[in-house]
């Protein structure tokens, strides 16, 4: 028996009955059709059984999302929601056809997988509340479809300096000191001449989503100055910028680099913010100031950078050579494949949040 629709309607006041009306649907036996289930609950991870390769709709909260049952009649989603308890329901859809929904269950949401993972690599352990932040950064940037054209995340505005130096987007790149770089609890890591953080990722050879024509690279700076040739990171095989940022340059422009050797492209007037370049095609290059677009130039691509990449200077010469030291203090790094307005909207705005929890701005 399903329930179609119906209502409970309240006859009037004192008179010791309500009236109810519903519209069911009786199935012959042996015609009931297969209905999708939530049958486990793991972490952020929902689990169950389906009409096997149903498109499965899911409903937890406010968030949606769907998924395609496999050949044995199973499906399994991580849900980008935050922890806590929501109410969830799932409907199978077969040849177009929607099939009812099942009843509300509670369930309780947990870390998503990739906090959890992150979590473990950190030898000193946040607090609740930072955990809770991390996980909520890590929640919109999944939401927004960003962390899947992540190589590189390095939040380094974090509660210590081994966790500073992790890589969110995998568990391989994480940072290693070169010299000594100076590292603030919330604020980041800021270098000097002889002083950098090192990668050893090489773009050419370790780029997963960052490749010729989809790449992404942006530093949010925290230090506000005059216009100087400070670059928080770059990687060229000669002697040319191939990948790099600068937030302002001596001439007070937005000097950013995606696999090309175009110009310096948006005046600006400060340094600090989130700056970014990305490429979607072969022929342009974008760059922004935190959510702003900047400008698109043509800026034609030329070959990945064969080099491994270093934080806190300029990589030259195939990486015999180091110069333009950054003495900014930098809280995040970023590089991936190439991004939309509307994802770099999303980035900047789920940063922003995230180092306004740590207090490392207004």
């Amino acid at each position: 028996v399903q329930m179609v629709a119906g209502s409970i309607k309240y006859v009037q006041a004192g008179d010791g009955y309500t009236t109810v009306s519903m519209e069911i649907r009786v199935y012959p036996a042996g015609l009931v059709p297969v209905l999708a289930a939530i049958t486990t609950v793991a972490g952020a991870t929902l689990s169950g059984t389906a009409p096997a390769g149903a498109t499965v709709e899911i409903v937890v909260g406010t968030t949606t999302l769907s998924v395609v049952a496999s050949g044995a009649g199973t499906w399994s989603a991580e849900v980008p929601a935050l922890a806590g308890d929501y109410d969830a329901q799932v409907r199978a859809v077969v040849g177009g056809s929607a099939r009812p929904w099942s009843v509300p269950r509670r369930v309780t949401i947990g870390m998503q997988a990739a906090t959890s993972s992150l979590l473990a690599r950190m030898t000193v352990a946040p607090s609740a509340g930072r955990a809770g932040a991390i996980n909520s950064l890590m929640v919109q940037l999944s939401a927004a479809g960003v962390l899947a054209k992540l190589d590189l995340l390095y939040i380094l505005a974090a509660h210590d300096a081994q966790a500073a130096r992790l890589n969110w987007a995998s568990a391989a790149y994480d940072l290693a000191v070169a010299g000594a770089p100076t590292f603030v609890v919330d604020r980041g890591y800021a270098g000097a001449a002889n002083a950098w953080l090192a990668s050893g990722y090489n773009p050419a050879t370790n780029g997963v989503r960052y490749t010729r024509n989809s790449a992404h690279v942006g530093a949010w700076d925290l230090t506000n100055r005059a216009g100087a040739n400070v670059i928080p990171a770059g990687v060229s095989s000669n002697t040319s910028l191939q990948c790099a940022v600068m937030p302002r340059t001596t001439g007070d422009l937005a000097w950013i680099n995606v696999n090309d050797q175009g110009a310096a492209l948006g005046a600006v007037t400060r340094s600090d913010g989130l700056t970014l370049g990305s490429r979607l095609d072969a022929a342009t290059r974008s760059n922004y100031r935190d959510a702003t677009l900047l400008g698109t130039a043509s800026a034609a691509s030329i070959s990945v950078p064969s080099v491994p990449l270093d934080l806190l200077c300029w990589s030259i010469s195939g990486g015999t050579s180091r110069i333009y030291w950054c003495t900014d203090r930098i809280a995040v790094f970023t590089m991936g494949a190439g991004l939309t307005s509307t994802e770099v909207a999303a980035y900047h705005g789920a940063l922003r949040t995230y180092l306004q929890t740590v207090g490392a701005v207004a």
